[in-house]
């Protein structure tokens, strides 16, 4: 017998309990043993398909990235991630912080987007990357990236 009970998770959408119930024979009487097996499956769901499914804006923002340069450009996106963070969607917001591509990226998105995020950095498990991806992309744009990501590191 093999049951499947969903379990909430901040990080994961597709956690779920399987337990297996065995039944053996031992010296020839029946015995019956149940065993109980926790496994927590982490979501495999490839981030572009998360975003397509909780974030559908997130197409056309990778798209305009290299353009968002000023705050009513980017004003837009930030309320739409910060939506995401209030309401604790996690999982979309690292799905599009895993997909960014730091080289299309705006100088001053690619910081205040490292920016917005700082403070669920524990909860995004691609923040970090990010961070490390950020400030090469900013040292081989010419920039001192320790003095641009100040209090990030």
């Amino acid at each position: 017998m093999l049951a499947e009970l969903p379990v909430k998770n901040t990080f994961y959408t597709n956690t779920f309990i399987e337990w297996r119930v065995q039944r053996s024979q031992k010296s020839g009487l029946l015995v019956h043993e149940e065993e109980h097996l926790l496994v927590i499956r982490k979501n495999s769901t490839p981030p572009s398909s998360l975003l397509q499914k909780n974030a559908s804006w997130a197409e056309e923002f990778f798209k305009k990235a290299s353009l968002l340069t000023d705050v009513p450009s980017i004003l837009p996106y930030y309320k739409k991630i910060d939506a995401l963070l209030m309401n604790n969607d996690f999982g979309t917001c690292d799905a599009l912080l895993k997909s960014v591509k730091t080289k299309d990226l705006s100088d001053v998105l690619l910081i205040g987007l490292l920016r917005l995020t700082y403070q669920w950095k524990n909860r995004l498990p691609s923040w970090s990357s990010l961070l490390v991806d950020a400030s090469k992309e900013l040292f081989h744009r010419g920039y001192d990236e320790k003095k641009l990501l100040r209090g990030l590191v």
